[in-house]
């Protein structure tokens, strides 16, 4: 692996560890973040990591968000408690 890729996966981390805790505060919950290796893709997975980013839709069309980036997370956070019901909270869903 090149240090670029490394450091690349470090800034990323560092990032949604970051948004991770943004989550948390907005649970008010003291919650510790925890790698579980389970959760981890397989180093023979097509994509190691999932990575969103709309630089090119913003760039090449006149879509724009209708909301940022916080605002859609209390909406996403409002969802899921409304619909809790219908989610089990206890397996992890792939």
């Amino acid at each position: 692996m090149s240090s670029n890729l490394k450091n690349y996966e470090k800034f990323m981390y560092a990032h949604y560890n970051n948004e991770t805790k943004k989550i948390l505060r907005k649970f008010n919950s003291k919650a510790k973040i925890k790698i579980e290796q389970k959760r981890i893709r397989s180093s023979k997975s097509e994509v190691l990591r999932l990575v969103c980013d709309n630089k090119k839709i913003l760039k090449h069309t006149k879509w724009k968000p209708k909301v940022n980036f916080d605002k859609g997370l209390d909406l996403t956070i409002g969802w899921f408690k409304e619909f809790k019901g219908y989610f089990r909270h206890d397996i992890y869903h792939v």
